[in-house]
């Protein structure tokens, strides 16, 4: 238990400053630069996310399951690892600026797409030593790695703004910072878990390597796209302006999937163990992770439906006032994002690639669908509604593939209430939207119909739930 919490926290707290600074970023661009200047940091992020993934065919996720279920694991892997990434991003890099300069005729854009990819394929060796870090749960490691890159990119882009600097060049602040955080990741491991094998390993290990990684890779590509393509197709039937207004409203979604990934980083070790070992205990394990998620998630975004336009005003000011509906369809999706990541997690640490694979590759076939159409009739609030019907088909998808399996929980219950809960709590909201209910009132009758479902189904999380989540 005592290890568990001190990772947790290590781990909580090093990302808690790496978050931090991603969400105050696009703060400050709204703040400091306008609507516009969002919307294209925006564009350039989630085209930088998509070429990112080259370099990361799963192979972070793979090295972590690998090393943890085996540490002698970890020669084969590190040298032959890194060799197929520097390849892998070459090629990124590479494919970039030709698209970039084919494409794109706003040069403003294109320099901020080729930074930020740029920052991103840095940062893919960083996450792989980190990766190993976390393999050997000795996560506090990771607290100066990453305090040392929010040091260095906050000092940077505190000048850039300063001074005034385009934002190209402001966002350049991001490339010393991460170049630091991978090379004292690369030096702690070599020091803490060395020696290592042969640096050359031969192409045989390489594509080894990268066959196992790619149902994971896939996935990663999958739920990368369901994640940005909102982005790229409301830029390319609305404007900058528009986009940046999506991505104010859109930042505290996004913060829940990062929530999500970091928490399910913190135990997928313990996952993976535990689908070894013991599968009541996995079964049990997921059930309660499910339950306590449903407990806190779904009266937030309660919360956050009912203030968003405090929320708004707050982080960027009235002139972001266009932000507040799109915010409110997006704070019904919050509970969904979480759980859905619970859910993948859940079916790579049993190694069902098959059925991972197979939900997101559904989920990106229906915002495929749903996304371009919805887009171009209401704008920024149809992208809303796609990513809402994107998450909750996707929530579906998983609770079928987990009960024909029934190999992750012990019975149907969890299933039910979590069904239940969900889809009170969406239709309840999309009708207070509809009919226009904004007040203290409204938000206490919502929450306690709630808490009336999870009593009646599941009854409140136990002290002995909170100690196996612990332990």
């Amino acid at each position: 238990m005592k290890r568990t919490l001190i990772n947790a926290a290590s781990v909580f707290s090093g990302e808690f400053f790496v978050r931090l600074v991603n969400f105050l970023i696009p703060i400050f661009i709204a703040r400091v630069y306008d609507s516009s200047a969002l919307g294209k940091y925006s564009f350039g992020l989630a085209c930088a996310a998509l070429a990112a993934l080259l370099p990361d065919p799963g192979l972070h996720l793979l090295t972590t399951r690998e090393v943890a279920s085996l540490p002698e694991r970890l020669k084969d892997y590190f040298w032959s690892v890194q060799s197929l990434k520097c390849l892998l991003a070459a090629a990124a890099m590479g494919s970039v600026l030709l698209l970039t300069y084919v494409f794109l005729a706003d040069s403003e854009t294109r320099w901020i797409v080729l930074v930020l990819t740029g920052r991103l394929l840095l940062q893919s060796f960083s996450y792989f030593f980190m990766a190993i870090i976390k393999a050997f749960e000795r996560m506090h490691y990771l607290v100066w790695l990453q305090v040392t890159n929010c040091l260095i990119v906050l000092l940077g882009f505190g000048l850039g703004i300063f001074y005034r600097l385009p934002l190209p060049l402001v966002l350049c602040a991001f490339l010393p910072g991460v170049f630091c955080e991978a090379a004292l990741g690369g030096i702690l491991v070599l020091r803490k878990f060395g020696p290592m094998g042969p640096i050359w390993t031969g192409w045989q290990q390489m594509r080894s390597i990268a066959t196992l990684a790619f149902p994971i890779g896939l996935t990663t590509l999958l739920i990368t796209l369901n994640l940005r393509l909102d982005v790229i197709v409301l830029s390319w039937f609305r404007t900058s302006s528009e986009v940046g207004l999506f991505s104010a409203a859109n930042l505290l979604s996004t913060g829940v999937f990062l929530l999500a990934s970091l928490t399910m980083s913190v135990v997928f070790p313990k996952l993976s163990r535990l689908a070894q070992q013991s599968k009541n205990e996995f079964q049990h394990y997921v059930e309660t992770f499910l339950k306590f998620s449903l407990f806190f998630l779904v009266p937030a975004s309660t919360i956050v439906f009912f203030g968003a336009s405090l929320i708004v005003s707050l982080l960027y000011g009235a002139r972001y006032g266009g932000a507040i509906p799109v915010l409110k369809i997006l704070a019904f999706s919050l509970p969904v994002i979480f759980l859905n990541a619970i859910f993948f997690y859940a079916l790579v640490a049993r190694g069902k690639r098959s059925s991972y694979v197979w939900v997101i590759a559904c989920g990106v076939a229906i915002n495929l669908l749903v996304n371009p159409l919805l887009t171009w009739r209401l704008g920024s609030e149809g992208t809303a509604l796609s990513n809402l019907f994107r998450e909750t088909c996707l929530f579906v998808l998983f609770v079928l593939v987990s009960l024909r399996q029934g190999n992750l929980l012990h019975s149907t219950r969890i299933f039910a209430h979590s069904a239940l809960s969900l889809a009170i709590h969406i239709l309840l909201g999309l009708g207070l939207l509809h009919v226009g209910l904004n007040s203290a009132q409204t938000l206490l009758v919502v929450l306690a119909v709630y808490f009336c479902l999870m009593l009646a189904s599941n009854g409140f999380p136990k002290k002995r739930e909170l100690l196996l989540l612990a332990r």
